[in-house]
C-alpha cells in the first residue's frame, strides 16, 4: 500500500494536512500535480494563471529536491493518471485538500470519487480553509471559522517522507506540454517565497496605510497586502496569514489596519462558502427574479469595456491596468462590474468570464459571489451604482492613475482627464485634443444611465418574487 498526494490549488509544503498525514503514516508516497486539459481550455483561466502556477510548482519541486524527493508535474485527466498509478502500484490511499472551484473542477471531483468507489480506494479530503462541505445554513459558521484558523498548523517534515516512484513509461505518457508566454513586468511572480515576502513586508510596514489607501487605485497597489494570488493558488495558507496577523497585532500600534485586514480574511472564506453551498451561482442569477432583465449582450459594448475604450477614463484606466498587470483593488473591481451591469445594463456572465481571465488572483468562490453582489442579483444587499467620475474625483483626484494607463489624456489637466467631455471647443484647440479622435466619446451618459439602472433595479428588488428569493438566500448564506 502506498499514499498518493494529489496537489490542486494548494501549492506549498507547509500547513499541508494531506502531506502531513502521508508522512505520518510511514507509507511510501507519490506527490503529483496535473495540468488538466479541461482547465487549460476553460474560459476562466489564461496564460497568466498557468505561468504563476508553474512558478509555484518550480519552487515546490526545488524544495522537494533538497530532500532528494520527486514531485511529479504531469499533464492529463486526473482519473487517467490514477489509472496509471493503480496499474503500477495496485491499491493506494488518495489524499488531497477539498477544492471549491468552477464547474469543471466540481465535475472532475465527482468523476474522481466514482473512480475511487469503483477501485475501492480511500480518498481522504481535508479542509484547506474554513469552508465546510454539506452546509445548508450559516449557524455557528463564524465559530467554525475561528476553530479552523486558530488550530495548530500541521507539521510537515519532508525529509521523513518515504518515496514511491512513477515509471519512466508513465512519466512519458503524462509529460507536460503546456507552454506559457511572458507577461507584463508588473505581474506578480508565483511561489511560496514571493508570497511570504509580500506577507512579511505587509505586516512589518506596508499595512500602515492599508485603511487609508484601500480604495485608491494607485496607492492600494503597495498599501494592500497583495497576497490574494498566493492564497488563490495555495502557495501560502490562509491559516498562516491569520495567525501571523494576529501575532503582529500584539506588537503594533496600527492595530485598526490589521484588524480591518483580518476581517477581510474572514470574508474571504464567507464568499467561498457561498459557491460551495450553491455551485449554480457560477452561471445563474442567485435571485432568479432578476432573470427578466439584462438578457441581451451588446458585443460592441463588450469589446470596448474589455479593452478599456469606453470613453470613461477611470473605467478604461482600471481595465487597461488589470489587463496588463493582473491586479486592481477591490473598489475598482466593484466599479468595473457595476458600470458593466448597471450603466450599460449588460448581463454579468460575459464580464465574469473576462475578469476571471485577467485577475491573477481568480478565486471562483469570491469571484462569482462578488460579481453577483455588485450586479445586484443577490437581492438583499444594498444596490451600489458606482459613478466612475465621482470615484475618480475621490480616489484619483490628480488623475495620476488615469494618465498613467490612458496616456491619451496625459496632457490634460486633472479635471479634464477625469471628464474629457467637459472640454470646450476652445480648450480642445488649446490642448490639441479632439474627443472622439484622440480618445473615444463616452459610451453612455453616466448620470442618465445610472439613474435608469437604479430605478429599474430598485423596482425589481422590491417585487414580491425578488423579496421571496432574497429571504431564501438570506436563510442559507447569512451568518447566524
Amino acid at each position: 500500500m502506498i499514499n498518493v498526494v494529489w496537489f490542486k490549488r494548494d501549492l506549498r509544503w507547509e500547513d499541508h494536512q494531506p502531506l502531513s498525514e502521508a508522512i505520518r503514516s510511514g507509507l511510501p508516497t507519490i506527490c503529483f500535480f496535473s495540468i488538466e486539459p479541461d482547465l487549460v481550455n476553460s474560459v476562466h483561466y489564461s496564460n497568466r494563471h498557468w505561468k504563476f502556477m508553474l512558478e509555484c510548482i518550480e519552487e515546490l519541486r526545488a524544495e522537494f529536491s533538497t530532500c532528494n524527493l520527486p514531485f511529479y508535474l504531469l499533464e492529463g485527466d486526473v482519473t487517467t493518471i490514477l489509472d496509471a498509478i493503480y496499474e503500477e502500484h495496485g491499491p493506494f490511499r488518495l489524499l488531497s485538500h477539498m477544492e471549491t472551484g468552477i464547474a469543471v473542477t466540481y465535475e472532475r471531483d465527482k468523476k474522481v470519487k466514482k473512480w475511487c468507489r469503483r477501485h475501492e480506494i480511500d480518498w481522504l479530503e481535508y479542509q484547506q480553509q474554513a469552508v465546510q462541505r454539506g452546509r445548508t445554513n450559516r449557524k455557528d459558521w463564524s465559530r467554525c471559522w475561528d476553530r479552523f484558523m486558530y488550530a495548530p498548523i500541521p507539521i510537515v517534515v519532508l525529509s521523513e517522507m518515504k518515496v514511491a516512484l512513477l515509471s519512466k513509461d508513465t512519466l512519458e505518457q503524462f509529460s507536460p506540454k503546456l507552454e506559457v508566454k511572458a507577461e507584463h513586468d508588473d505581474m506578480q511572480r508565483g511561489g511560496r517565497s514571493a508570497g511570504l515576502a509580500y506577507l512579511h513586508s505587509f505586516l512589518r510596514a506596508r499595512h500602515t496605510n492599508y485603511s487609508r489607501h484601500i480604495s485608491k487605485p494607485a496607492e492600494s497597489r503597495s498599501s494592500c497586502s497583495r497576497l490574494s494570488p498566493y492564497l488563490a493558488w495555495g502557495a501560502i495558507s490562509i491559516r498562516e496569514v491569520v495567525q501571523m496577523t494576529v501575532n503582529q497585532m500584539k506588537n503594533k500600534s496600527y492595530k485598526r489596519n490589521l484588524a480591518n485586514f483580518k476581517s477581510r480574511l474572514h470574508w474571504h472564506c464567507h464568499f467561498i462558502q457561498k459557491l460551495e453551498s450553491e455551485p449554480a451561482i457560477e452561471f445563474n442569477n442567485q435571485n432568479r427574479a432578476f432573470d427578466q432583465i439584462r438578457n441581451t449582450l451588446n458585443h460592441d459594448c463588450l469589446a470596448r469595456w474589455k479593452t478599456g475604450q469606453t470613453g470613461i477614463p477611470l473605467v478604461d484606466a482600471c481595465m487597461r491596468c488589470l489587463n496588463a498587470t493582473g491586479y486592481i483593488n477591490f473598489r475598482m473591481r466593484a466599479m468595473l462590474v457595476s458600470f458593466w451591469t448597471h450603466h450599460l445594463m449588460q448581463p454579468w456572465q460575459p464580464a465574469a468570464d473576462h475578469l476571471s481571465q485577467q485577475f491573477l488572483d481568480f478565486e471562483p468562490g469570491i469571484h462569482f459571489s462578488q460579481i453577483q453582489m455588485q450586479a445586484g442579483t443577490v437581492g438583499y444587499h444594498t444596490l451600489r451604482t458606482y459613478n466612475p467620475t465621482k470615484q475618480a474625483q475621490e480616489h484619483d483626484p490628480k488623475a495620476s492613475f488615469i494618465k498613467k494607463w490612458v496616456p491619451e489624456l496625459s496632457e490634460l489637466n486633472a479635471h479634464h482627464a477625469i471628464e474629457p467631455w467637459s472640454l470646450t471647443p476652445m480648450e480642445e484647440m488649446m490642448y490639441d485634443f479632439k474627443l472622439g479622435t484622440a480618445y473615444p466619446e463616452p459610451i453612455c451618459n453616466i448620470e442618465a444611465a445610472g439613474r435608469y439602472a437604479r430605478d429599474t433595479l430598485h423596482k425589481l428588488k422590491k417585487s414580491k418574487r425578488a423579496r421571496q428569493f432574497a429571504q431564501k438566500i438570506s436563510d442559507v448564506h447569512v451568518n447566524k
